[in-house]
C-alpha cells in the first residue's frame, strides 16, 4: 500500500504525546493504540516518505524506510534493561540514518517530536571507544579542529542552532586544559540541533520542506564528522 502523502501533524499528534506524558502505562496505551496509529504513526510516516527523498539527495548515503521501526522508531521502551522508568518514550522519533547497519554510532538527521516542541537535529549524539578518540584528535588538530569550530560558528552564532548532549566537567587527560577548543574536547558527542516550539508550520505540507532546509544547513556537520572517520 502506498504511503499518504505528507499534510502535516495534525494537533492530535501532540496532543496525544501530552496525554500519554500524563498517563504513561499500559492499559491507558492499549486503550488509545488506534490513536497512536491514526495520529502519530500514519503522519510520521507519510513525513519520512516526504523527507528521506531530498534528504538522500543533500547527504548521499542516508537510508530512511517509511515504516514502523524504520525511520519512525518505535514508541515502546525495552523495560528487560531498563528498570524503574515509563514503558513508552514520551515523543516520536524521526531517524535518517547512515549505513547498513542502521547503527547511531555514524552521522545521521533526525526529527524529534514532543507534546510540545520539536527537536530538528544532525551528528552523533555519543561517542564512544576509538570514535571518541578520534574526535578529540580531530578537535585538537589545528586544521581540522579550526574547521569544526568555523562549521559551528556559522551555524549556532545567533542561536538558531545549539549544541545538544553531554560534557565532561574537565578536558580529558592528555590534551591541553587550556586550549582553545576545550568547550569541545570536553563534550562526548557532536550533535547540533533546533529545539523550538512546536511551529504553525507543524500542522501543513510545508513542515517537510522546512525540515529538509534545516538539514541543509547541518549537512557541514555530518561532513565533517565522516570526515575523521575516513
Amino acid at each position: 500500500m502506498d504511503t499518504p502523502r505528507f499534510t502535516g501533524f495534525p494537533p492530535a499528534t501532540f496532543a496525544f504525546l501530552r496525554a500519554l506524558a500524563r498517563h504513561n502505562d499500559r492499559e491507558w496505551f492499549t486503550a488509545h493504540k488506534r490513536e497512536y496509529d491514526d495520529d502519530c504513526v500514519a503522519p510520521s510516516l507519510a513525513f519520512v516518505a516526504a523527507v528521506g527523498p531530498r534528504l538522500a539527495s543533500l547527504s548521499p548515503g542516508i537510508q530512511f524506510a517509511p515504516q514502523l521501526g524504520g525511520s519512525l522508531l518505535r514508541i515502546h521502551r525495552d523495560l528487560r534493561f531498563v528498570r524503574g522508568t515509563k514503558p513508552y518514550k514520551e515523543y516520536l522519533d524521526l531517524w535518517f540514518w547512515r549505513g547498513d547497519d542502521k547503527g547511531r554510532d555514524a552521522a545521521s538527521f533526525s526529527v524529534r517530536l514532543h507534546g510540545d516542541r520539536v527537536v530538528i537535529g544532525a551528528g552523533i549524539r555519543v561517542l564512544a571507544g576509538d570514535q571518541l578518540t578520534a574526535y578529540r584528535d580531530a578537535v585538537a588538530d589545528p586544521k581540522r579542529g579550526k574547521k569544526l569550530a568555523t562549521v559551528l560558528g556559522e551555524l549556532c552564532d545567533g542561536g538558531r542552532y545549539a549544541l545538544a548532549g553531554k560534557s565532561l566537567s574537565r578536558v580529558p587527560s592528555g590534551f591541553d586544559a587550556e586550549h582553545p577548543r576545550a568547550e569541545l574536547l570536553r563534550r562526548t558527542g557532536l550533535f547540533v540541533c533546533r529545539d523550538t516550539p512546536v511551529p504553525k508550520s507543524a500542522a501543513s505540507a510545508k513542515f517537510a520542506a522546512e525540515c529538509v532546509e534545516h538539514f541543509a544547513r547541518m549537512v557541514p556537520i555530518t561532513r565533517w564528522l565522516q570526515s575523521i572517520a575516513a
